[in-house]
């Protein structure tokens, strides 16, 4: 199976591309950090600053998972949430914040909160977590080396089981079709690798080493003087 450099097994959306993650927090600092921790990944993440930017990302990205802070400047989390889920019912949603009062972890939770994390925070917590999240709700899974996918077109070289959308076919031995479907969606691969340089998703050429100095964060703002 495909690996990060870190060596954990890389996830994948259905189609083969790279996960989505929306990180919500006004922080700006705290929330570049995370999303490099997560581009580390090899994810696709966009930021927003506050809920209605929160909102209005989710209708463009349709994110896989958000990280969700409970203070926001003009709507709590809880709020953000419902409002997100309206978009995306299904969507895990993990929060981020400094309320660690087991009262505060219960409202999140019952609201449709799917897990909960405090400030200070482990970058490598959250990122397990966020795995654990996306795996369970089906949103990304481990691809194997053998399968293949460019779009909705999907090629399983170990079974010989071509899929697109709906449809499948299965052939009992290699075909020349079959390897010119491989070539042609490795092909595909290699363009859409070579071309994510630009976008949301990090290459592995652009990937930092963490460091323990670098690994936790804290959640605490010195500037408004009180916990988030």
């Amino acid at each position: 199976m495909p690996t990060s450099p870190h060596g954990r097994t890389e996830l994948l959306r259905p189609d083969g591309s790279p996960v989505r993650v929306l990180v919500v927090d006004d922080e700006s600092a705290l929330a570049d950090l995370l999303s490099m921790a997560l581009r580390y990944e090899g994810w696709e993440v966009r930021t927003a600053g506050d809920g209605a930017e929160a909102i209005r990302t989710t209708r463009e990205l349709r994110p896989d998972a958000v990280v969700l802070d409970i203070m926001l400047p003009d709507m709590d989390g809880l709020t953000v949430l419902g409002r997100l889920r309206r978009e995306l019912p299904d969507v895990p949603v993990l929060f981020l914040t400094a309320r660690d009062a087991v009262e505060d972890r219960i409202a999140g939770l019952t609201a449709g909160g799917d897990d909960y994390v405090t400030k200070p925070f482990s970058l490598e917590e959250v990122v397990a977590r966020l795995r654990g999240l996306l795996r369970r709700s089906g949103a990304a899974a481990a691809r194997s080396e053998s399968v293949l996918a460019v779009g909705d077109l999907i090629l399983d070289e170990d079974s010989h089981e071509v899929s697109r959308g709906d449809r499948r076919s299965t052939s009992p031995r290699p075909s020349s079709s079959c390897c010119a479907i491989s070539c042609a969606i490795r092909a595909g691969c290699s363009a859409r690798r070579r071309s994510s340089t630009g976008s949301g998703a990090m290459t592995s050429a652009a990937r930092p080493t963490w460091s323990s100095s670098t690994s936790r964060i804290c959640g605490a703002r010195s500037t408004r003087g009180a916990a988030r």
